[in-house]
This record gives structure tokens, C-alpha cells and sequence, in this order.
């Protein structure tokens, strides 16, 4: 029982986080479509990533939520950063919406921001996969 429920677990972890965001975004029509891409990346992220940390956490006997809220939240945001950090370091210069995110091949304080948003977004969101892996997989009966 224990096994299907951290099978469970795995599978439902990545994509309520999605469901999360889809629901944010009022289910419009280019959101759903890029959803697809996002579940692949977070079932890949969680496969490469985050079995190995949850072996991890395991043999440590670490299995408190919040200790799967923390690592869930960096496995997502340090990939992130580092990707949207290269990403916006390729352009010369780069403005989203009236805001000038890279000029003259460095990123500008209104970039920086965006970046720390963005990272601090997306780890929300795998800290929610984490609490939501944990409640599945490993939190014991809920008395009301």
C-alpha cells in the first residue's frame, strides 16, 4: 500500500502545480498548449531530479514536509535561474512590455528583478509539488 501510494505520489506531484498555474492563467487557449511542454519538463525534472533527492531525503531519514518543501523549491528554481540567466544573457538588448530587461549585452536592474521573480515563481510552485508529494506519499492519517 505504502509503494502505491509514492507511486501516487510521483504522478501526481508534477502536474497539480500545473493545474495550479493553468487555473491561474483562466484556462486560455495558448496557456493549455504550453502546458503540455511544461508537464514534460516537470515529469523530466522530477524523474532526474527529484527521485534521487527524495532517496536522498529518505536515507537521511529527513521526511518532514518541510524539508520536501525546501528541496522541491530548489530543484526548480536553481534550474530556472541558471536557464533564464543564460537565456537573457544571450540578447544584446531585450525590453518586455515597457520594461528594458538586458541593454548593451548586460542585464539591468528591472532584468535582475523579472529573474528573481520568475525564479521565486517557479520554486513556489515546486514547493507546492513537494507539500503535495509529502500529503500523498508520506503524511500519516489526517485526524480532523
Amino acid at each position: 500500500m505504502k509503494h502505491a501510494r509514492l507511486v501516487l505520489a510521483f504522478i501526481m506531484a508534477p502536474i497539480l502545480p500545473l493545474c495550479i498555474l493553468a487555473a491561474a492563467e483562466h484556462f486560455r487557449a495558448g496557456t493549455i498548449t504550453f502546458l503540455w511542454l511544461q508537464a514534460l519538463i516537470a515529469y523530466l525534472i522530477t524523474l532526474l531530479l527529484g527521485t534521487p533527492a527524495f532517496f536522498i531525503l529518505r536515507r537521511k531519514g529527513w521526511l518532514q514536509w518541510w524539508a520536501f518543501v525546501c528541496v522541491s523549491f530548489g530543484i526548480v528554481a536553481i534550474p530556472t535561474l541558471i536557464l533564464l540567466y543564460f537565456s537573457l544573457s544571450s540578447y544584446s538588448n531585450y525590453t518586455q512590455g515597457t520594461a528594458e530587461l538586458v541593454s548593451n549585452h548586460r542585464i539591468t536592474m528591472a532584468g535582475f528583478t523579472w529573474l528573481a521573480s520568475a525564479t521565486v515563481s517557479s520554486g513556489g510552485l515546486g514547493a507546492i509539488g513537494g507539500i503535495v508529494f509529502w500529503i500523498i506519499g508520506l503524511a500519516k492519517k489526517i485526524r480532523p
